[in-house]
């Protein structure tokens, strides 16, 4: 016996299977006519079963899994709130390695270098952008510096913070070559 919320009647009504005469039918009661159970004609789902006046409940499938139940939905939310955009850089070896682990890790990772790297970007699953102010518009959660120590300077200068979000964390994994 399933209990549902009746769309029609609004309080609680039960669905089960019930034997008239040796043969399973579905049955329906609705707490709104009397507790009264009336079976259906036909068992196969997709029948309808009438309810007191011109009311009806259609049945599509019985014991079906519902794909959209709560803990589904919490779990994609939850999935989507821990999901970080990540901006990389300086996109060379160091850089690519770190794109890879973002990316299996399930995190929308952007990239930037001086020299274009489009091809390398789209086999690991990152977005990569030649322009620095394009870069920064897509508002990244997490920026990482991968470039070389000499050259963070004239990066960081060139790289527009202005154009970030106030809580974006700057992280540098400046490599000494």
């Amino acid at each position: 016996m399933h209990s549902f919320r009746c769309p029609l009647t609004g309080p609680v009504a039960r669905l089960g299977r019930q034997s008239c005469s040796g043969t399973p039918r579905l049955a329906v009661s609705c707490s709104a006519l009397s507790r009264r159970t009336y079976p259906s004609s036909c068992s196969q789902p997709g029948q309808s079963t009438r309810i007191g006046r011109a009311r009806s409940v259609r049945v599509s499938a019985l014991d079906a899994a519902q794909p959209f139940d709560f803990e589904h939905r919490m779990q994609h939310k939850l999935t989507q709130e821990k999901q970080l955009t990540i901006g990389i850089v300086g996109f060379g070896t160091f850089g690519q390695f770190l794109a890879k682990r973002f990316v299996q890790a399930g995190h929308r990772v952007l990239a930037t270098s001086r020299t274009p790297y489009f091809s390398q970007a789209a086999a690991i699953g990152a977005e990569y952008f030649e322009d620095a102010d394009d870069f920064c518009e897509e508002h990244p959660d997490v920026v990482i510096l991968a470039s070389s120590i000499l050259s963070t300077e004239p990066v960081v200068r060139n790289l527009p913070l202005t154009r970030l979000k106030r809580s974006t964390l700057i992280v540098d994994v400046l490599s000494v070559k």
